[in-house]
């Protein structure tokens, strides 16, 4: 679908399984440039330094860690969950 521009298309898919927001406009735009099929479009090492999400706020590395530890949990019980039935 980027290859294709269609970023609304390919947003829409990846973002319908997350909560509203779990993709800011930010990110999209620096995956979408990233991704280019045109390599003149792509966006280059400085462009991807310099791009506004790269910026932005970022969770610490604690905030990190509780993050993927809740994620790894909620895989953990999903797996058991599925195990059961």
């Amino acid at each position: 679908m980027i290859a294709q521009k269609n970023y609304a298309g390919f947003w829409d898919f990846h973002d319908k399984y997350k909560p509203k927001g779990y993709f800011c406009d930010d990110f999209k735009s620096l995956i979408n440039s990233m991704l280019a099929l045109n390599p003149g479009e792509r966006l280059n090492l400085e462009g991807v330094i310099n791009h506004p999400w790269m910026k932005g706020v970022y969770a610490s590395d604690d905030e990190r860690g509780a993050e993927f530890k809740l994620r790894g949990q909620a895989i953990k019980d999903k797996k058991k969950k599925n195990a059961e039935t």
